[in-house]
């Protein structure tokens, strides 16, 4: 009988062997132990990547922001001692 209570017809055993063939409970629980292992290892792994990752990124981060506090400096600095980019691109220092 089919899951709506309709009457199927038997599975063929040479072309469905996965199911047609007996079902042996502690074999099917074994399967799935090893399954649940291997994902519980590769979810592990996988969360010690992201954390890896992340700690990476915030390093990345803060570098970066430096590197843009120091260019913002370079400017400002440049600025106050009088140094800019004309309209022809060349630079020139204001007449004393």
């Amino acid at each position: 009988m089919g899951i709506d209570g309709e009457h199927r017809a038997a599975a063929d055993r040479n072309q469905h062997t996965l199911l047609a063939a007996p079902v042996n409970l502690p074999t099917v629980l074994d399967l799935i132990a090893d399954r649940e292992t291997t994902t519980r290892q590769d979810s592990d792994r996988l969360r010690e990547q992201i954390t890896t990752l992340t700690g990476e990124l915030a390093r990345l981060d803060s570098e970066l922001a430096q590197t843009y506090r120091w260019r913002i400096h370079a400017v400002v600095d440049l600025r106050i001692a009088g140094w800019h980019e004309s309209a022809r691109g060349r630079r020139t220092t204001p007449s004393r």
